[in-house]
């Protein structure tokens, strides 16, 4: 349909790690992504609380789907963590007498985790999730479904992307939603759509690739930097507290500073109460 997958975003940071493994091999290097859904989405097997039964289940399995048209498959859920760093299985081995191959059920992993020094509620006495999962706020323990989704192992499961780029010694890390600003990339973006309303309309679907790829081969590099740096300085500016419009302000006033003056509070009150009172 066109739209970008995770397994296209695999890929292409696939094709970086090879040119920065053969070009780069002695610098570290992080990727930074936006926080999108194609780049957070976890492996089929991700630990999650979310659908688990309180009892033993057979049935238990987790989707993986289909490329193209191939028929959609199912896998069972990855070994959870115990605090000791030892595994926790989430099914019965094929040779149980009773369960065969069953998912375990809440109920008997959270009683596993306390036996292994979990501090963790009585499960026999919770229920399986609160009305809608909406628990009480701050609390960790009033349904089975709450405790496992706030242990360690649950709450620290990684994206696809960051298992895939991990595995190869390279970091990944989001930008914040909904702050464009301190994605870099989001004003080469803004730059290229610039040129390409320049074109001629047309359409050619020939046209319209070329002129694309024109218009991204024309950001030139030392803009490139410029809006690096711009964005760096939205990130400095957030660090001491400032809020979107006051970071704005700072960043046009200081913009021949490296970072933000220590006394620039003084300045800035200033400013916003002259605006206010004009």
């Amino acid at each position: 349909d066109g739209y970008q997958t995770t397994d296209d975003i695999l890929d292409q940071v696939m094709t970086a790690m090879d040119i920065l493994d053969k070009d780069y091999p002695n610098e570290k290097h992080v990727f930074a992504y936006d926080n999108a859904t194609i780049h957070t989405a976890r492996p089929a097997n991700a630990l999650s609380a979310r659908y688990m039964q309180v009892k033993p289940n057979r049935n238990f399995m987790c989707k993986v789907k289909g490329k193209n048209e191939e028929p959609d498959t199912f896998v069972k859920m990855k070994d959870g963590t115990f605090k000791d760093s030892k595994p926790q299985k989430l099914y019965y081995a094929r040779n149980h007498k009773q369960y065969p191959g069953y998912f375990k059920g809440m109920w008997v992993l959270i009683e596993e985790r306390r036996k292994k020094g979990h501090n963790l509620p009585d499960p026999s006495n919770l229920k399986a999730q609160c009305p809608g999962f909406k628990c009480p706020k701050g609390r960790t323990d009033c349904c089975c479904r709450r405790v496992l989704y706030s242990e360690p192992d649950f709450v620290n499961q990684k994206s696809r992307l960051e298992e895939h780029c991990e595995a190869r010694g390279y970091q990944v890390i989001f930008f914040p939603k909904y702050h464009c600003e301190l994605n870099f990339i989001e004003q080469c973006w803004g730059y290229a759509k610039r040129i390409y309303r320049m074109f001629p309309t047309s359409s050619s679907e020939e046209d319209l690739e070329k002129n694309m790829v024109a218009s991204l081969d024309a950001v030139p590099l030392i803009s490139m930097r410029r809006f690096a740096t711009r964005s760096s300085r939205f990130g400095n500016s957030y660090s001491h507290g400032l809020n979107g419009a006051q970071a704005a302000w700072a960043i046009k006033k200081y913009r021949g500073h490296r970072t933000i003056p220590p006394d620039f509070k003084a300045e800035m009150d200033a400013a916003f109460a002259k605006n206010n009172h004009s």
